[in-house]
């Protein structure tokens, strides 16, 4: 099957496509799945270097739900690429995302996947450290400033709330929290959570930007800021 260029869905501007791009072909040749779309793969990059706005130095980049790593790898490689201090923190309990999640993953070991990608990629520990554990019980002592949020994990409305909940507050003025599976047939309550949040920050001047059917990125401006 013929893949569809990473960059055939525009998002805001691509800044850098270049480089993108071949971050984007790196990774398929290292992950042996690849959990996420390439324009996902591509905007992940762009936002973590701090192309598309935001304080790129002042925050960790968080991910919940790494699956067999595709999307930490784009996440590291931005932060490495870029030279930045705070690494990616890639959360996942690979095999459901707390208590009330029955869903199971159809890769064997994943978090052994995950981590043989990071290492082949020269990623571990300097630029993603992988934290194997329930988002909701890590979420429970995260309290570091994040300047990238990407939400994927068991997209059930519980899950999904309590991740908002605990992790949007630690996210620094002009940073980004981006969704996946936003509006897909397969994750029904994903949507409803999310825009449940949404609703609830009408007064903030925060944008929203859709990427392909999968994606929902959101730049936080709670105080009005450009």
């Amino acid at each position: 099957m013929t893949r569809e260029r990473w960059d055939s869905i525009p998002f805001l501007e691509w800044v850098d496509p270049e480089r993108t791009g071949q971050v984007v072909e790196r990774i398929h040749q290292v992950v042996a799945k690849v959990g996420t779309s390439d324009h996902e793969l591509g905007l992940l990059y762009e936002l973590a270097k701090g192309l598309h706005g935001g304080a790129e130095t002042q925050g960790y980049v968080v991910e919940l739900g790494s699956w067999c790593g595709s999307s930490a790898c784009a996440l590291g490689m931005a932060v490495r690429d870029a030279e930045l201090a705070f690494p990616v923190v890639a959360v996942d309990y690979y095999g459901g995302c707390d208590e009330q999640d029955t869903g199971w993953r159809e890769c064997t070991f994943p978090y052994i996947a995950a981590r043989e990608a990071y290492h082949e990629m020269g990623l571990a520990w300097d630029h993603v450290i992988q934290v194997i554990s329930l988002t909701n019980r890590f979420g429970e002592i995260w309290d570091k400033p994040t300047r990238l949020l990407f939400i994927d994990s068991s997209h059930t409305y519980w899950v999904t709330s309590r991740e908002i909940e605990q992790y949007v507050p630690h996210v620094v003025e002009g940073g980004w929290v981006v969704f996946h599976d936003y509006e897909w047939h397969e994750s029904p309550e994903c949507a409803p959570a999310i825009n449940d949040w949404l609703g609830t920050v009408a007064d903030w001047d925060t944008a929203q930007y859709r990427g392909d059917e999968c994606t929902l990125a959101v730049h936080i401006r709670r105080n009005g800021a450009n």
